[in-house]
């Protein structure tokens, strides 16, 4: 199955591997992500630009994890530090409002796919 991804900014790549665990936790089927291009448009959505800046704030905590000061956290760009690539299980994030809230949406649209797979 195709899954077609709305980006809201070129960090969105770093939710490819939580996606694609979500996916094989939760789904029966293969899917292939792919990425909508909104490029095409005329006029591209102006709500995407209004949602909560949540990037914003995971990019100052990495900022603090990284525990640089002066030229170096300038230097730091979070943008292009990818730690999702490295992780391999995320359930740890269950307990975390949000991360349940996505899992349980995602579970809802499997569901009315017919490919939703029980919760072990």
């Amino acid at each position: 199955m195709q899954l077609t991804l709305l980006p809201d900014g070129s960090s969105d790549r770093a939710l490819l591997p939580l996606l694609r665990w979500l996916l094989r936790e939760r789904s029966t089927a293969p899917f292939e992500l792919t990425w909508a291009d909104l490029r095409r448009l005329r006029q591209p959505p102006s709500k995407l630009a209004d949602r909560v800046k949540a990037k914003d704030l995971l990019f100052s905590t990495l900022r603090t994890a990284s525990n640089l000061s002066g030229r170096r956290l300038k230097k730091f760009d979070p943008d292009r530090f990818r730690l999702a690539s490295l992780i391999e299980d995320f359930s740890p994030l269950r307990v975390l409002p949000s991360f349940r809230a996505l899992e349980a949406s995602l579970q809802s649209a499997l569901l009315t796919l017919g490919v939703a797979r029980n919760r072990p």
